[in-house]
């Protein structure tokens, strides 16, 4: 096909047509954006600057190859990719570019659309459930941990030991990490001793529990693991109940298993405690490898262990 002047001038208005979108569009976006999702003055100037920076430096990049290439095919391929995000954009909810926008309302706390936390929360698969896919990504981030841990050393020479515990700063580190993909909000507790299932994610009972957190290699964090179980005291009042608790233990030990402890409370006596702390000195709790008056810990750590999956049968 042989192009002609007309073909030229037709490509030159289609491209000027494109380019008055792009400068309308993208201005009424970062409006949207900013009421949607909560992202500030700021962060909106800085997407600009991006923006235009990846512009000009094309067009510097360009220069190089414009006379080798030829400005009609520069021309062409410019608004043609233009299109294809054009065409990525409005096709973001079923492509993977929906993670983006999964990102954007994670980052405003889940309030912009309360529906997608609701369904992280109830479809999305947990650790702590015995559900293969999802605990193999907790075992590859523990291994990733331990192996950059382990091959350094400290200016002495001594070998530094990985541990997958957290002792109680699970809570205050929670204040500091953003919404995430499983359905926890902002600022709340992280799964609390190390590697226990987050609250309230292991819904399927304690043995469950326990084989999701044997798929991590324990052996990898020989500064030690913390793993906690919380039951109903209604649960262990026979022996034959009690005898199911030393199975699990044997059972998790079997399974490579390294640390597990109990807290064996009932909610309503720990609400009550906080309540009347005078009544209830001598309420001793596991916390995260070890043991503390629950009345002594800081108020939001006395939350934490309260929140923390209660089991009610084996």
């Amino acid at each position: 096909m042989k192009f002609s002047f007309v073909h030229t001038k037709v490509l030159c208005y289609t491209s000027y047509f494109t380019q008055a979108i792009v400068n309308c569009f993208l201005p009424l976006l970062f409006i949207v954006f900013q009421n949607q999702y909560g992202l500030s003055y700021e962060r909106l100037g800085s997407l600009i600057f991006v923006n235009f920076s990846v512009q000009m430096l094309v067009d510097i990049l360009s220069v190089r190859y414009a006379d080798r290439i030829g400005y009609r095919k520069l021309m062409a391929g410019a608004h043609l990719l233009c299109l294809i995000g054009f065409i990525l954009i409005s096709a973001a909810v079923i492509l993977p570019l929906r993670l983006v926008y999964w990102g954007l309302i994670m980052q405003t706390n889940f309030t912009s659309d309360p529906l997608l936390r609701h369904v992280l929360l109830c479809k999305a698969p947990k650790y702590g459930n015995d559900i293969e896919e999802a605990d193999e990504m907790v075992a590859y981030a523990a291994k990733q941990y331990c192996d950059s841990a382990n091959q350094y050393r400290d200016p002495d020479g001594g070998a530094y030991r990985a541990g997958l515990f957290c002792l109680s700063s699970n809570t205050p580190l929670g204040r500091q990490v953003c919404a995430l993909p499983s359905g926890r909000e902002a600022g709340t507790p992280l799964g609390d001793g190390g590697i226990s299932p987050k609250h309230g994610m292991d819904t399927h009972g304690p043995t469950a529990a326990a084989k999701s957190v044997a798929r991590i290699d324990h052996t990898l964090a020989s500064n030690g693991v913390n793993f906690n179980l919380k039951f109903l005291p209604s649960i262990l009042k026979t022996e034959s109940d009690r005898s199911k608790l030393v199975h699990l233990i044997r059972s998790y030990f079997a399974l490579r298993g390294m640390h597990v402890q109990f807290n064996i409370l009932s909610p309503e006596t720990l609400i009550e405690a906080q309540k009347n702390p005078k009544d209830y000195r001598g309420l001793v709790v596991r916390v995260a490898g070890y043991s503390a008056f629950f009345v002594e810990l800081d108020r939001d750590i006395q939350n934490e262990i309260i929140s923390r999956t209660m089991q009610t049968q084996f």
